[in-house]
């Protein structure tokens, strides 16, 4: 068994001499090859044959010319010198097979091996079809000749006609003509993969781009609208303090200030919010870093401590996993959603509580809050960007923080489920495919659980 497994190998090793990156070439090698290999065989069995028959010296020479040809085409594979071994398949074999008619009159197994050159140009060049013509052409042109010289001249030696030589070339050929078709469906099979994995990958493309372009289309609504409105109220005061500084009149020069300053600030914090959703759109999800979900949270706590302070505010949670993954994604995930909680709440203390849990490769994460709540009216338009239900007056913000985080969980390939009450508060909950299949049960116990 341990040489047969050696031999193996070995054979393996050959097919793949001269391999690159491209597998179309590597299927065409890796053909070149096998036939180089069982040409090696045929000329030897060749050798084998004449010292049981009485072979012409004649026909021996002709049969070490092509087996050393066919061999050649391995060696100039291994040294990726591809277009020696084609020339030889295209070119010097159909020669050689009309010098083995013309001096032998046939008798070796010509027609078989004019088969397989014929199979081998086309898999060769099925592709370039002129190329393939010409080739076929010639090899019948200089198959046909022979004859025709044989015919009218006859051939050079007189030779016995079916020697040994062409039963074990019709073999030779036969296998060489089963190994040719393998390649050529084993290609056709690829060139079909490809093509439903191109189509696949083009369908996702257009699926971005047409969601690209619904973007682009609510910046262009931002550009048009909410950048313009809070430009217009700088613009305004600004006019004002203009009028009243050439009026001579300082009474109410900082209340105009102020309200343009607020503008600013407003228009500020919409283009920071735009460039970070922009930041978000080609961030991906990293499966090969650990990050611990508690960490996270501990540290948007700090973050946000004014604001807990200010609403005495409070956040919540169980023990949180361990997982593989993008840790800025998860802080801006888990920051919008507490932040959104905390903010829309009119109650004494506003409360924020986390929960999670892994079932096999999917992690869920709630975020549940006794805030005002959402009408069912508006779930669909609260993830839209700049969205706002409310005004400056009432609550302050971009209206950006929920559609961020529905483009992190789109990222991830995963999705949110808003449940709500108006009065009662609301609950988010995400569902996303973790990177590693090993995971343990959430427990009730303070130590976060490693997935």
């Amino acid at each position: 068994m341990d040489i047969i497994n050696k031999i193996f190998i070995l054979w393996e090793r050959a097919k793949a001499f001269g391999a690159g990156d491209d597998h179309e070439e590597n299927a065409i090698l890796s053909l070149i090859n096998q036939m180089g290999i069982l040409g090696g065989f045929l000329f030897i069995s060749m050798i084998v044959s004449s010292f049981f028959t009485d072979i012409p010296w004649v026909i021996f020479v002709l049969s070490t010319i092509f087996g050393t040809s066919v061999v050649l085409t391995v060696v100039f594979n291994y040294f990726r010198q591809v277009y020696l071994s084609k020339f030889i398949i295209t070119v010097i074999h159909p020669l050689l097979i009309a010098i083995n008619l013309v001096v032998g009159g046939g008798g070796s197994g010509e027609e078989s091996i004019l088969v397989v050159s014929i199979f081998l140009i086309y898999m060769l060049y099925y592709k370039s079809k002129q190329y393939m013509v010409v080739l076929c052409v010639f090899a019948f042109t200089a198959y046909f000749g022979a004859e025709a010289y044989i015919l009218f001249f006859g051939s050079l030696f007189d030779l016995p006609q079916n020697s040994p030589h062409q039963a074990v070339a019709f073999i030779m050929s036969g296998i060489w003509i089963i190994k040719i078709i393998q390649a050529y469906q084993g290609q056709i099979k690829y060139n079909r993969d490809k093509r439903v994995q191109l189509i696949s990958t083009l369908q996702e493309k257009n699926a971005n781009l047409e969601k690209t372009s619904a973007e682009l289309e609510q910046f262009t609504y931002i550009a048009s609208h909410d950048l313009k409105s809070p430009l217009r109220t700088i613009i305004s005061f600004l006019g004002l303090m203009q009028r009243d500084i050439a009026r001579e009149k300082y009474t109410d020069l900082l209340s105009k200030l102020n309200y343009a300053r607020n503008g600013a600030d407003q228009m500020n914090h919409l283009i920071k919010d735009i460039l970070k959703y922009s930041q978000l759109s080609s961030q991906k999800e990293d499966c090969e870093v650990m990050i611990d979900l508690n960490t996270i949270l501990d540290k948007i706590k700090y973050n946000l401590k004014i604001m807990m302070e200010g609403k005495n505010g409070e956040v919540k949670s169980e023990a949180l996993p361990v997982i593989k993954g993008n840790e800025t994604l998860y802080t801006v995930l888990f920051q919008n959603f507490i932040e959104n909680g905390l903010k829309y709440n009119d109650k004494s203390q506003p409360k924020v509580e986390i929960n999670a849990s892994v079932e096999g490769m999917i992690l869920t994460l709630s975020f549940k809050d006794n805030g005002i709540g959402i009408e069912k009216q508006y779930y669909d338009k609260i993830f839209l960007l700049f969205k706002r239900l409310h005004n400056n007056d009432e609550y302050t913000g971009t209206g950006l923080g929920l559609g961020l985080c529905k483009k992190i969980i789109e990222n991830m390939n995963g999705d949110v489920e808003v449940c709500s009450k108006v009065g009662s508060g609301t609950e988010f909950v995400v569902r996303m495919p973790l990177c590693k299949t090993v995971s343990l049960p959430m427990k009730q116990k303070k130590e976060p659980l490693l997935v």
